[in-house]
Order: structure tokens, then sequence, then C-alpha cells
């Protein structure tokens, strides 16, 4: 009795086999390193542009710090009795964004304007916290300064009071 068998499908040779298997053992150093070098390529300027936004951001965010003390300062001796000593009003300013008036620079400098009646001569004289409280008629001008606890950044404000 016969057999009946399928037919046969040709096998693929064996010799271009032996190129194929020595090809994929591996990746060579040299793509290693080819491929490091275009990494480093790639990332060193995303790197630095990460760290510029960064710093970019802290330094917007210290200067709306810096603003919001000095504009607190900037009211508050705006609403303190003429003739006083301002510059706790102006620390009380930094405590309240800070913690501590010493975390930031705080500098008030205050100058009282006395009209010279004889010669006609305006001149601005320095007061101090001793100093007597103004006449009336006169102005006030006060300059506070305000430095970040980071001395990064510096903004001032000139207050003037009067009561004319």
């Amino acid at each position: 009795m016969p057999t009946h068998q399928a037919p046969r499908t040709p096998m693929p040779r064996a010799s271009g086999h032996t190129a194929t298997v020595s090809r994929d053992r591996g990746i060579t150093l040299v793509e290693v390193l080819i491929t490091v070098a275009v990494m480093g390529v790639v990332l060193v300027p995303v790197m630095y542009a990460l760290m510029s936004s960064i710093k970019a951001s802290a330094m917007s965010m210290e200067s709306a710090e810096v603003q919001t003390v000095l504009q607190n300062a900037a009211d508050r001796v705006n609403r303190a009795p003429r003739g006083a000593c301002y510059q706790p009003y102006v620390e009380a300013a930094a405590v309240s964004e800070w913690g501590s008036a010493a975390a930031g620079t705080v500098t008030v400098q205050e100058h009282r304007y006395v009209p010279d009646v004889d010669d006609g001569v305006v001149e601005w004289v320095p007061a101090t916290c001793s100093s007597p409280e103004p006449v009336a008629g006169t102005v006030q001008s006060v300059l506070i300064t305000v430095t970040s606890p980071y001395m990064n950044v510096s903004r001032s404000v000139e207050v003037i009071k009067s009561d004319l």
C-alpha cells in the first residue's frame, strides 16, 4: 500500500546563518562611546537651560518677597505718627514676611525739610529717632531700602510724609 507523504519545502541554507549570528552578539565599544557622546551633546544644553530656569524662578520669587516687604513697610511708615522712629515699623514688615528682621537687611534714612525763611535756602536735615517731633508744615522724606536674605535683590522706596 502506498503511503502518502506531504510535499517537502526547501530548508533555508545554513551558509547565511553564520553571518547573522556573528552580528547579533551585541554592540561594540565604539557604538557605546558614540551613544554616550551624543547623549552628552544633547543633555548638557538641556541641563543648562533647566538650571537657568530654576535660578530665574528663585530670583523672581525673591524679588516678589522684597517687593512685598517694601510695600508693607511703606504702608506702615505712612500710617505711623509723624516724627516717630520709623526703623521698628520697617523691621516689623520684614518680620511679617521672613520671620525675623535679620533675615533681610533693612535700612531707613530719614530727612526733614526745613525751609529757611531768612535767606530762602531750602535744606534737608537728617533726622534721627531722638530728633524732636517736626514742627507743623515740615516735610519728611523717609527712604526705605530692603535687601533679600540671600543678598541677591535690593529695592528702595521713598515715602514722603507731610501735613501741608
